[in-house]
């Protein structure tokens, strides 16, 4: 006769131990381990920028990179047609730190509130609202886009982040940092009660505030030094700004003009040599390209460790440009961004990288000729101040808004189960009588 299989008494034990161990860390420590996450995907210094009469920018910063979309009300419901994940975003998520979602398609003067959705989890806040503006027309005048490189403490190109710019009594503007570069256009600046443009004048004291899981930079400059801005690096302090500069900039609808550029040659804004990702003999290389005619082109080479060079070039009669570095790159890996307008008279900035090979390393291709253009001179700035600090500085009037996350309990169930299962084990091995199997 066969025994019935059965589990030993020895085992049953030690599976009730588990499960009463199990339950007491469950107990003990489930609200902080289960908390933790909530806390790194909880949205930090929410900021409200790019306000239009049609639309608005919405960004944050998570302690761990995170999937998060913005949920907003167009009728007083938050529906899943109302929902945007972020500006970077194609089909499939990515996990961020730094966050940026943009909204359009909205009515002017109209209050919009809106939640945030991070790893699953949301966040809503009384302050998660805004306020769309009026309607302007189309400024008459003109004013260059603020623009640059930012790297890190390697001379490295941060792969992302987030700049705001801000002048006093003006709104927040935003952008994303794509490869190091950065622009925002400011030709629409509006005041911060939207009602009207803001021009700053040429002393008016600017703030750029960049943001990265690496650190926070903040720059202080004006337009007369922001197109290009001189390169920064994050974690930083800079200070731009001349002797004397003013504390607001002068507020108008549309009166200020200014002479328009001829688009005799209207055709878009290129790089065209060296070619993407080009294998270079030279330790000086020429760059050219084609362009709107009488704009400025500024271009900023950065990578290999080592200090980024920038110049500016304008565009001939003829739509093309040329420029050289002042000084020679050593043998390495680098990038170069070119800023500009396009055809639509819309700032651009175009990047690709590009190799500079060893002395005596030979190419196939046909190599880029050093050109003999007189390079340009790099634009230098006095720096006031570049501690090694991460300024927690917000540009004014950036307000950071912070959702309380709902507290987390000790999970139960578990430890339940595993009370109920152990008990049952123990029991079932003791009543179970050792029977010996006859040979």
């Amino acid at each position: 006769m066969k025994t019935q299989p059965h589990i030993p008494t020895l085992i049953a034990l030690f599976i009730l131990l588990v499960g009463l161990g199990g339950g007491i860390f469950l107990v003990e420590y489930g609200t902080s381990f289960f908390s933790h996450s909530r806390e790194s995907a909880t949205p930090k210094e929410v900021t409200i920028s790019n306000v239009t009469d049609i639309g608005f920018t919405v960004s944050w910063i998570t302690d761990m990179d995170t999937n998060t979309l913005i949920r907003y009300n167009g009728n007083g419901l938050f529906t899943a047609q109302n929902s945007l994940v972020d500006d970077r975003d194609g089909e499939i998520p990515e996990k961020r730190f730094v966050h940026s979602v943009s909204i359009s398609q909205l009515n002017p003067e109209t209050t919009y509130t809106f939640e945030i959705v991070s790893d699953g989890l949301t966040y809503k806040n009384d302050r998660y609202k805004v306020a769309t503006g009026p309607i302007l027309g189309s400024p008459t005048y003109t004013l260059e886009p603020a623009f640059g490189t930012i790297s890190n403490e390697f001379h490295e190109r941060l792969d992302s982040g987030i700049v705001y710019a801000s002048f006093e009594g003006s709104q927040i503007l935003s952008s994303l940092v794509d490869n190091g570069a950065w622009v925002i256009p400011l030709g629409r600046l509006r005041a911060n009660d939207l009602s009207r443009y803001f021009i700053p004048n040429n002393d008016t004291e600017e703030r750029l505030f960049f943001v990265h899981q690496k650190g926070k930079t903040l720059a202080r400059t004006t337009i007369e030094n922001d197109s290009p801005l001189p390169p920064v690096r994050i974690g930083e302090l800079y200070d731009f700004l001349p002797r004397e500069t003013s504390d607001r900039g002068l507020i108008i609808a549309q009166t200020k003009t200014s002479a328009q550029t001829s688009d005799a040659v209207n055709i878009d804004f290129q790089i065209t040599a060296p070619k993407k990702d080009a294998a270079i003999p030279s330790y000086k290389p020429g760059f050219k390209g084609i362009g709107i005619a009488g704009k400025s082109v500024v271009l900023t080479i950065s990578g290999n460790k080592s200090i980024p060079q920038t110049g500016k070039v304008t565009v001939d009669t003829n739509g093309n440009w040329s420029w050289t570095p002042a000084n020679n790159l050593a043998a390495g890996n680098y990038s170069i961004s070119a800023a500009s307008f396009a055809k639509n008279n819309q700032p651009l900035v175009i990047s690709q990288a590009f190799t500079i090979l060893k002395s005596g390393t030979q190419v196939l291709q046909a190599a880029t000729p050093s050109a003999s253009i007189k390079p340009s001179p790099s634009p230098t700035a006095s720096l006031a101040a570049t501690p090694k600090a991460s300024p927690r500085v917000s540009p004014s009037p950036v307000a950071s808004v912070s959702a309380t996350p709902v507290p987390v309990t000790g999970n139960w169930e578990p430890t339940l189960v595993f009370l109920l299962a152990g008990a049952a084990l123990f029991i079932f091995g003791l009543l179970t009588p050792d029977k010996k199997i006859n040979r």
